[in-house]
């Protein structure tokens, strides 16, 4: 028999066919795990892309009302509590002021009028690390209270409880260094916020 004659053993035509359908297979799915990927990254990037533009239509907002508000503040401080309430996802939002000696309630942003009341009763403090607004009056620094309720010394409990919520963060709105008021946000449920959320809050028009 010659060179050109020689068949291929059954045995052998197997292993082969088996290995180029393992090859083929291999390569499927590293395509589709590469296509995966690229589904996930793209799923980012229009998240991150979206909340980029949420966060430039709130702060347009808020310029919006600065220009149309000049002899009331009011509506200013209603702005930025509704704008930091939709961007961070919050049960509800506050603005508070400090006028050098006591942290004022000013306005908040809330499905739930009762909340607002149990709110405002509580306000003003001195300065103090006894709630989220006060302390970071106080350290002129953001806060982050992931449970109020695991927090040595917060002693807004009985606040925390009328108005529905477990979680906290404050961050200071300050001029040259010396603060002047807060926004707060607070969640129904322990560890509410995301680090970006919470990013998301401090590069709101909180520093001049």
């Amino acid at each position: 028999m010659t060179s050109s004659e020689r068949t291929v053993s059954p045995t052998k035509a197997a292993t082969v066919g088996e290995a180029a359908a393992n090859r083929d297979g291999n390569e499927a799915n590293e395509l589709r795990s590469e296509l995966s990927e690229r589904d996930r990254e793209i799923e980012v990037l229009k998240r991150q892309l979206g909340e980029a533009w949420e966060q430039q239509t709130a702060t347009s907002e808020i310029l919006r009302v600065i220009s149309q508000s000049q002899r009331d503040v009011q509506p200013v401080f209603e702005a930025i509590a509704g704008n930091a309430r939709a961007l961070c996802d919050a049960t509800f939002a506050g603005v508070y002021r400090f006028d050098g000696e006591l942290v004022h309630f000013m306005a908040l942003s809330s499905s739930d009028p009762g909340r607002v009341e149990a709110i405002r009763r509580a306000y003003p403090v001195p300065p103090s690390r006894g709630g989220g607004s006060a302390r970071a009056v106080l350290t002129r620094a953001v806060v982050h209270i992931p449970d109020v309720r695991d927090d040595a010394d917060y002693r807004l409990e009985s606040v925390a409880e009328a108005a529905g919520y477990r979680s906290v963060v404050s961050v200071p709105m300050l001029r040259q260094a010396a603060p002047i008021g807060v926004i707060t946000i607070c969640g129904a449920s322990p560890a509410m916020f995301t680090e970006r959320q919470i990013a998301i809050l401090q590069t709101s028009p909180t520093k001049r």
